[in-house]
C-alpha cells in the first residue's frame, strides 16, 4: 500500500475547462521546490522517516495548483502537482492509503469518490474545519488526549504535531533580544498587537524598554494598523525582520530568551511548539488552541491576553529565571519531538493500517488502545 499525503492548494485551475499540461513536465512550483514550501514542514520530515525506516515503500505527495503543474522529487519523494484536483485520479491506486492535511471545499466530491473506492481517509484539519466533514476514517486531532470512536465511526486520534528537528534546534550563540513576537504573518488574530502593548505598559512601569523581534509580513487589521504607531510614538525597540527562510527563523528563536505567542486564534500554532524545540521558554495565552503538552510544564506561562500586569509578570519570570536552553528543548523532546514521540506513533498506525487492509476504524482504534498500554 502507498501513502499519498494531500498537502494544499494554491491557485487552482478553473474547474470548468481543465487546462491542457504535461505531467511530465518539471515543476517550479514554490511549495514543491523552494524552503519555504513543504521540504521545510515537519509533515516532510515525518514522510521522510516513513519511507527511509521502511514503514512505506512508496510516498507520493499532491499538490493543487495551476501555478507550473507538473512533477519533481522533492529529497527523493516524488510530488505531483495537478492544475486542478480532478487530474489527481489519473495517479492513484486502488490501495492507496489517503492523508489529507487542512482540506478545501472543491476536494470533497473526490474525497467522497475515494471513500466510495474503499481507501482509507485520514484528515489533519489544520484549523480548517474539515474534522466535520462525515467522510474521514481517522481524524487527527490536537487536543484528544486518547483515541476514541465517535457516533459516525470516526476514529479520533491524538495527534502531537511535527516539527523538523534539522531545521529548529537549540544553537550555541548568544541572545540578541528579550523578547520574540510570533512567527507568522502580522494580523490581529496571531495577537502580536497586544504583546505591543503589553511592552509599552511594561516600558511604563519598569521605565525599561525590552529589545524585541517580530516575525512575518504584515497584513490589514484594525489592531495591527495602530501596532507600528504604538512601537514609533512609545519608543519601543523592536526588530520587524519580515518573512525569513525557515533557518534564520531558527536563529531568532535561538537569540531570543523568551516567544511570545497571544493569539486568538489557530490550530495548535507551531511558533511555541518551533520555539520550546529551540530551547525558549514561551509565553502564551488562550491554551485552549494548544496541544496540553506545550503548556503543562516549567517552560510555558500562560497567562491572560488582556491582563497586562500578568504578561509583565511572566516576562520577569524567565528574565530572572532563565532555564537552561537544553533543558527546554531535552522535555519539548521528551514530551512532543519528532523523533521520540511523533514518529514512534505514526510509525505504529500507518503499519496497523496496512495490516488491516480495507478501513476499519474500530479494528485500528483496538490496536491503538493496547499499543498506549505498552507505551504510555
Amino acid at each position: 500500500m502507498r501513502l499519498v499525503f494531500f498537502y494544499t492548494q494554491y491557485g487552482a485551475g478553473d474547474k470548468s475547462h481543465i487546462p491542457k499540461w504535461n505531467p511530465k513536465a518539471e515543476t517550479k512550483n514554490f511549495f514543491a521546490v523552494e524552503e519555504g514550501g513543504l521540504r521545510s514542514e515537519g509533515y516532510f520530515w515525518l514522510l521522510k522517516k516513513l519511507k527511509e525506516t521502511g514503514v512505506f515503500d512508496e510516498i507520493l505527495i499532491v499538490i493543487e495548483s495551476n501555478r507550473s503543474p507538473g512533477r519533481t522529487d522533492i529529497e527523493g519523494l516524488p510530488c505531483i502537482v495537478v492544475p486542478v484536483i480532478d487530474c489527481v485520479h489519473d495517479f492513484l491506486r486502488p490501495d492507496d492509503i489517503i492523508w489529507v492535511r487542512g482540506g478545501f471545499r472543491s476536494w470533497f466530491v473526490h474525497l467522497e469518490r475515494l471513500k466510495k473506492a474503499g481507501h482509507w481517509l485520514l484528515l489533519y484539519a489544520a484549523n480548517t474545519g474539515r474534522q466535520r466533514w462525515m467522510i474521514w476514517d481517522v481524524v487527527f486531532d490536537d487536543y484528544v488526549q486518547s483515541s476514541q470512536l465517535d457516533t459516525r465511526n470516526r476514529l479520533w486520534v491524538k495527534f502531537n504535531k511535527p516539527i523538523n528537528p534539522l531545521i529548529f534546534y537549540p544553537k550555541q550563540i548568544d541572545p540578541i533580544y528579550d523578547i520574540c513576537i510570533g512567527a507568522s504573518h502580522i494580523h490581529d488574530r496571531k495577537g502580536q498587537w497586544r504583546v505591543i502593548e503589553a511592552l509599552a505598559h511594561y516600558k511604563k512601569a519598569t521605565k525599561r524598554s525590552l529589545k524585541a523581534v517580530m516575525l512575518g509580513r504584515g497584513s490589514r487589521g484594525t489592531r495591527t494598523s495602530t501596532l507600528y504607531q504604538i512601537v514609533d510614538s512609545e519608543g519601543l525597540d523592536v526588530v520587524f525582520t519580515g518573512m525569513l527562510p525557515r533557518s534564520k527563523v531558527c536563529d531568532i528563536y535561538n537569540q531570543s530568551k523568551i516567544f511570545i505567542y497571544l493569539g486568538e486564534h489557530g490550530q495548535n500554532d507551531r511558533g511555541p511548539l518551533e520555539a520550546l524545540c529551540c530551547g525558549t521558554p514561551i509565553i502564551i495565552a488562550n491554551p485552549r488552541y494548544h496541544q496540553p503538552e506545550v503548556h503543562g510544564n516549567w517552560f510555558c506561562k500562560v497567562v491572560k491576553n488582556t491582563n497586562y500586569d500578568q504578561v509583565m509578570e511572566a516576562i520577569n519570570f524567565y528574565l530572572t529565571n532563565p532555564p537552561l536552553r537544553s533543558d527546554v528543548a531535552a522535555n519539548y523532546e521528551q514530551v512532543n519531538g519528532a523523533q521520540s514521540v511523533v514518529l514512534p506513533k505514526m510509525s505504529f498506525i500507518f503499519k496497523a493500517i496496512q495490516e488491516i487492509g480495507k478501513p476499519n476504524s474500530a479494528e485500528l482504534n483496538r490496536r491503538l488502545i493496547e499499543w498506549s498500554h505498552l507505551c504510555p
